[in-house]
Protein backbone atom coordinates (compact mmCIF):
# COMPACT_ATOMS: atom_id res chain seq x y z
CA UNK A 1 0.00 0.00 0.00
CA UNK A 2 1.40 3.39 -0.98
CA UNK A 3 0.56 6.57 0.92
CA UNK A 4 0.38 9.96 -0.71
CA UNK A 5 1.26 13.18 1.08
CA UNK A 6 -2.47 13.93 1.41
CA UNK A 7 -3.21 10.56 3.00
CA UNK A 8 -0.24 10.94 5.37
CA UNK A 9 -1.53 14.36 6.40
CA UNK A 10 -4.99 12.93 7.02
CA UNK A 11 -3.56 10.05 9.05
CA UNK A 12 -1.46 12.45 11.10
CA UNK A 13 -4.48 14.70 11.70
CA UNK A 14 -6.53 11.73 12.87
CA UNK A 15 -3.76 10.62 15.25
CA UNK A 16 -3.45 14.13 16.72
CA UNK A 17 -7.23 14.33 17.19
CA UNK A 18 -7.26 10.98 19.00
CA UNK A 19 -4.40 12.02 21.29
CA UNK A 20 -6.04 15.36 22.09
CA UNK A 21 -9.29 13.66 23.02
CA UNK A 22 -7.62 11.28 25.45
CA UNK A 23 -4.86 13.52 26.82
CA UNK A 24 -4.75 14.06 30.56
CA UNK A 25 -6.07 17.35 31.82
CA UNK A 26 -3.70 20.14 32.75
CA UNK A 27 -6.27 21.88 34.92
CA UNK A 28 -8.47 20.51 37.70
CA UNK A 29 -11.82 18.78 37.40
CA UNK A 30 -14.72 21.20 37.16
CA UNK A 31 -17.96 20.25 38.93
CA UNK A 32 -21.19 22.01 39.71
CA UNK A 33 -21.25 22.90 43.41
CA UNK A 34 -24.58 23.88 44.85
CA UNK A 35 -25.98 23.21 48.31
CA UNK A 36 -24.18 21.10 50.90
CA UNK A 37 -24.44 17.72 52.57
CA UNK A 38 -22.75 16.70 55.84
CA UNK A 39 -22.94 12.92 56.10
CA UNK A 40 -21.65 12.87 59.67
CA UNK A 41 -24.59 15.02 60.82
CA UNK A 42 -27.10 13.97 58.14
CA UNK A 43 -27.55 17.66 57.39
CA UNK A 44 -28.62 18.78 53.93
CA UNK A 45 -28.72 22.35 52.66
CA UNK A 46 -30.42 21.92 49.28
CA UNK A 47 -29.55 23.60 46.04
CA UNK A 48 -32.23 26.02 44.84
CA UNK A 49 -31.53 26.36 41.13
CA UNK A 50 -28.28 25.65 39.32
CA UNK A 51 -26.52 28.24 37.17
CA UNK A 52 -23.28 28.42 35.19
CA UNK A 53 -21.84 30.34 38.16
CA UNK A 54 -22.03 27.11 40.17
CA UNK A 55 -19.50 25.40 37.85
CA UNK A 56 -16.21 25.62 39.76
CA UNK A 57 -12.78 24.04 39.66
CA UNK A 58 -12.35 21.37 42.32
CA UNK A 59 -9.32 21.13 44.61
CA UNK A 60 -6.54 18.96 43.15
CA UNK A 61 -7.26 16.20 45.70
CA UNK A 62 -10.82 15.77 44.43
CA UNK A 63 -11.24 13.29 41.59
CA UNK A 64 -15.02 13.09 41.15
CA UNK A 65 -18.19 15.13 40.89
CA UNK A 66 -21.03 14.05 43.18
CA UNK A 67 -24.77 14.40 42.76
CA UNK A 68 -26.99 13.77 45.80
CA UNK A 69 -30.74 13.69 45.27
CA UNK A 70 -33.53 12.75 47.65
CA UNK A 71 -37.20 13.43 46.87
CA UNK A 72 -36.52 16.66 45.00
CA UNK A 73 -33.65 17.80 47.24
CA UNK A 74 -30.47 18.26 45.21
CA UNK A 75 -26.84 18.80 46.24
CA UNK A 76 -23.97 19.02 43.74
CA UNK A 77 -20.34 18.91 44.83
CA UNK A 78 -16.72 17.97 44.19
CA UNK A 79 -15.63 14.83 46.01
CA UNK A 80 -12.39 13.15 46.98
CA UNK A 81 -14.12 9.92 48.03
CA UNK A 82 -17.34 9.53 46.08
CA UNK A 83 -19.26 6.31 46.66
CA UNK A 84 -22.38 5.67 44.62
CA UNK A 85 -25.49 4.69 46.52
CA UNK A 86 -29.08 4.01 45.52
CA UNK A 87 -31.26 3.44 48.60
CA UNK A 88 -34.96 4.03 48.94
CA UNK A 89 -35.49 7.58 47.65
CA UNK A 90 -31.84 8.66 47.90
CA UNK A 91 -29.42 8.55 44.98
CA UNK A 92 -25.75 9.45 45.14
CA UNK A 93 -24.02 9.30 41.77
CA UNK A 94 -20.38 9.93 40.91
CA UNK A 95 -18.70 10.94 37.65
CA UNK A 96 -15.27 12.14 36.59
CA UNK A 97 -15.64 14.53 33.67
CA UNK A 98 -16.17 18.28 33.69
CA UNK A 99 -19.71 19.39 34.59
CA UNK A 100 -20.99 15.81 34.66
CA UNK A 101 -22.98 16.09 37.89
CA UNK A 102 -25.74 18.35 36.64
CA UNK A 103 -27.65 15.65 34.80
CA UNK A 104 -29.36 15.58 31.45
CA UNK A 105 -29.83 19.35 31.20
CA UNK A 106 -26.14 19.87 30.48
CA UNK A 107 -24.61 19.76 27.01
CA UNK A 108 -22.22 16.85 26.41
CA UNK A 109 -18.59 17.40 27.41
CA UNK A 110 -16.33 18.91 24.76
CA UNK A 111 -14.26 15.72 24.46
CA UNK A 112 -17.37 13.74 23.61
CA UNK A 113 -18.34 16.27 20.95
CA UNK A 114 -14.80 16.19 19.60
CA UNK A 115 -14.84 12.38 19.31
CA UNK A 116 -18.25 12.48 17.63
CA UNK A 117 -16.96 14.98 15.06
CA UNK A 118 -13.88 12.83 14.46
CA UNK A 119 -16.03 9.75 13.88
CA UNK A 120 -18.06 11.68 11.30
CA UNK A 121 -14.83 12.50 9.47
CA UNK A 122 -13.71 8.85 9.25
CA UNK A 123 -15.54 8.06 5.97
CA UNK A 124 -13.87 11.05 4.33
CA UNK A 125 -10.47 10.08 5.70
CA UNK A 126 -10.89 6.54 4.37
CA UNK A 127 -11.32 7.95 0.89
CA UNK A 128 -8.04 9.81 1.29
CA UNK A 129 -6.19 6.89 2.86
CA UNK A 130 -7.34 4.03 0.66
CA UNK A 131 -5.89 3.81 -2.82
CA UNK A 132 -8.25 4.23 -5.75
CA UNK A 133 -9.04 1.02 -7.64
Amino acid sequence: MRFTSGSMTAALLLAVMALAATAPRADGLRCYQCGSFAESMSTVNPCFGVSEDDLTECPASHNACKRYSNEGVLVLACSDNCVESHRQNTDITCCDTDACNIGSTLAPPARLLFLAAASLLLPFLRVLLLPAH
